[in-house]
């Protein structure tokens, strides 16, 4: 094109953006005719020139501007970076007002460009797109989404701020949830802050719950901040196999046990429902914590020591039960029936009798069974304490234990539970042992008279200090030719023989005095 008809052409397009512009309604019209009635490529050139005014330094200049290219709409889409560039770069609030409804006017295709340019332009940014999504409404969803999906963590957290306070977040509200998973903290934050604000319905809090690990801490300081604690979102965030620190557990569990009465229908589903291990396993704990729960609890308790599932319950339930001193009556059959049973499983044997023994007097019905366990030296230690406080037979309890220890090696510790029955044994042991020079099997003893604290074991004990006493008195350190030592009564002959070596004959007192 000649540069003269490109010059006369822009002076016409300059004209037309001139009047376009005028205060007069007449001419502003018949601007508009003229726009209108103009090819396409004057027309690019009459917008052109209106887009160059936004760069006037009048601000009644560029807010005039800006509604002379909204009374053009519809304008093409090249305009539109243009304009959200001055919108965003705008200080005077009549031409922002002004370039933001012609902005808006463009419709929601343009809110992708527009959040990414003006949600980085501070907070008059954000209040401007959040402008420009309340006047598009609906349509704004999809373009919406469409952000959140963004690769950049700021854009993303400067659109959760904004959406945090707009209707179309509570629309959101799935997106919102699923950037709990976010690898950005501060997104991660900021969307549970939104959850909060937006008050999501409690069908999605629980569905948030189910979310993978990295959304727990976020999912629990969501209920720890809204104060809306729901005893099913609860209980299944005590599961937290995949939290690394154990906290978000720990937390859950705390707030499980404060809801009391609230959460007791959720334990209950958990225990006796098809959960991980892991749940069933806090929420029994859980149920027992409850006061208004003891009766729900034992029901359970009861019925996990009477079969075997997948999450081998029987010990923990065995164990658990110990808490149930007032309900002894229902468990005392069940445990029992285990210790009758094939006894396979040694940890859970041992837990019922231990449970067995807390029950004291009120299971003595146990007994028969009990002296049963005490012909197994694995088991009599365990069974023999329960039957010293159940009070049964000390004499007969302490005669079984005796008959089933092994001849060449006696347990000395399991008599520590029979009690004063053995303390008189226990001291005639002693003084063998010594006669033989065993000092592991006589600490054994020792440690049993201990253990027995009554007051004969402790007179007995203090009986054998003063043997040893007495003993190490007579004895004399003899020092062998080959090098080692051993204690020796006082001989009654001039030469004696090194118990290692028999075939020397040592003169005692000249080794003495080695």
């Amino acid at each position: 094109m000649p540069i003269a008809l490109a010059v006369f052409l822009g002076g016409c397009a300059g004209r037309t953006a001139a009047r376009l512009v005028a205060p007069d309604e007449d001419a502003r019209a018949s601007a508009r005719r003229r726009y209108a009635a103009a090819s396409y490529r004057d027309q690019l050139r009459i917008i052109d020139a209106l887009l160059e005014r936004l760069r006037f330094s009048e601000a009644p200049a560029r807010a005039g501007a800006a509604r002379a290219l909204r009374a053009l709409a519809p304008l093409p889409s090249g305009a539109n970076g243009p304009l959200i560039e001055a919108l965003a770069r705008e200080s005077d609030p009549a031409a922002r007002l002004e370039l933001r409804a012609t902005v808006a006017q463009a419709g929601p295709e343009v809110l992708p460009r527009a959040g990414r340019r003006l949600l980085r332009a501070g907070d008059e940014g954000r209040r401007d797109f959040e402008s420009l999504v309340v006047a598009m409404g609906a349509s704004a969803v999809g373009p919406l989404r469409e952000l959140l999906d963004s690769q950049d963590p700021a854009l993303r957290l400067e659109l959760l701020r904004a959406l945090g306070t707009l209707e179309a977040g509570k629309v959101l509200i799935e997106d919102q949830v699923a950037l709990l998973r976010d690898a950005d903290a501060g997104v991660r934050r900021q969307a549970t802050e939104n959850i909060r604000r937006l008050e999501a319905e409690p069908e999605t809090v629980i569905a948030l719950h189910l979310a993978p690990s990295g959304a727990w801490p976020a999912a629990l300081a969501l209920l720890r901040e809204s104060g809306r604690f729901f005893a099913e979102t609860l209980v299944r965030a005590m599961r937290c196999a995949e939290a690394p620190s154990g906290l978000e557990t720990n937390d859950a569990y705390a707030r499980v046990v404060a809801l009391g009465t609230e959460s007791i229908p959720a334990l209950r589903a958990a225990v006796r429902g098809p959960e991980e291990c892991r749940l069933r396993s806090c929420a029994l704990d859980a149920l027992c914590d409850i006061p208004a729960g003891r009766a729900e609890a034992a029901g359970a308790l009861r019925e996990l020591l009477t079969k075997e599932d997948e999450c081998r319950f029987q010990e923990k339930a065995a164990v658990l039960a110990r808490r149930f001193q007032d309900r002894h009556a229902l468990f005392i059959p069940a445990l029992v029936s285990i210790l009758r049973g094939p006894r396979s499983d040694l940890g859970l044997v041992v837990a019922a009798v231990g449970t067995l023994k807390a029950f004291g007097s009120a299971a003595r019905e146990a007994v028969p069974v009990l002296q049963e366990l005490l012909k197994d030296p694995s088991l009599a230690g365990p069974a023999a304490e329960a039957l010293a406080r159940m009070g049964a037979d000390p004499r007969r309890t302490f005669e079984a234990v005796l008959a089933a220890q092994e001849s060449l090696f006696i347990d000395y510790s399991v008599f520590a539970h029979v009690g004063d029955a053995a303390v008189d044994w226990l001291e005639g042991e002693y003084r063998k042992l010594d006669a033989v020079g065993d000092w592991y099997q006589r600490e054994r003893i020792e440690e049993a008279l201990k253990v027995i604290a009554s007051p004969a074991s402790l007179e007995a004990w203090a009986r054998l200090e003063r043997f040893d006493k007495e003993r190490e008195e007579k004895l004399f350190v003899i020092l062998c030719p080959m090098g080692h030592t051993f204690e020796l009564a006082r001989p009654k002959t001039e030469w004696i023989a090194c118990p290692r070596h028999p075939e020397l004959r040592i003169d005692w007192r000249t080794a003495l005095e080695h």
